[in-house]
């Protein structure tokens, strides 16, 4: 059966510098991606739910559908850059308050 590739790429930021992310596709954690790292994930054709985590803050959910030996580059990371990096203690306290505020990102690039 062939397989289709996932390429995770996590820039080099100062927010959650200490931290890993975890990966999670279809509800299940799969890997874990620290400061600078890439990995590249096998998984089958078809529709994945793909979303990463750290502690109990989560990132947007990235719903992809693969072709068989195909290639999808994603890109994570913090959104809290500029000037919101200055008020990071502010803004996570309000995301464990409020689901609805997302310090992480997962994208397609």
């Amino acid at each position: 059966m062939k397989t289709s590739h996932i390429a995770i790429h996590r820039p080099r930021e100062y927010f959650g510098k200490l931290r890993k992310l975890w990966i999670f596709v279809d509800g299940v954690k799969t890997a874990f991606l620290k400061i600078g790292e890439r990995i590249s994930l096998d998984l089958a054709p078809g529709k994945h739910e793909i979303f990463i985590s750290s502690d109990y803050l989560k990132s947007n959910r990235l719903k992809l559908v693969l072709d068989s030996e195909e290639t999808v580059r994603l890109e994570c990371g913090s959104t809290l850059r500029g000037i919101r990096f200055y008020f990071s203690l502010f803004i996570v306290l309000a995301a464990y308050l409020f689901k609805g505020i997302k310090i992480f990102y997962l994208k397609r690039v």
